[in-house]
């Protein structure tokens, strides 16, 4: 019963949270789908590194220091929460689609990412 119960929740979860790149790249076949998620993370990963390096070219010595600790943090959160945390959950309960929620989890925090970093930017 508690194997029913969580199982239930965390489907529950995964369709609350793979909503947004999913939906930006649904297509009638699911390996083109995959493969435009893939993309997509490449082209906010890439995105969120042009607004890291403004960011960091505009910060004193001690500010640099803080924004890669504060980088390299929020990374090891990204892969922990995505690649561990979300896999281990939605592997059971998902079978192949814990491919598309771990993806679906790393576009997301990306994105948040990129917008906390742009936050950042003095010359917005």
């Amino acid at each position: 019963m508690k194997y029913l119960t969580c199982l239930i929740f965390y489907t529950f979860l995964t369709t609350s949270i793979c909503s947004i790149a999913y939906a930006k790249c649904s297509q009638n076949d699911q390996q083109q789908t995959y493969r435009c998620m893939e993309q997509q993370l490449k082209t906010d990963q890439a995105e969120m590194n042009k607004i890291y390096q403004r960011v960091y070219q505009q910060y004193d010595a001690q500010n640099k220091v803080l924004l890669e600790k504060s980088q390299k943090a929020w990374l090891n959160y990204r892969n922990t929460q995505c690649t561990e945390l979300t896999g281990n959950l939605y592997y059971g309960a998902m079978g192949l689609a814990s491919g598309f929620a771990h993806l679906d989890c790393e576009i997301n925090a990306t994105l948040y990412r990129l917008k906390e970093l742009t936050s950042l930017l003095e010359d917005q």
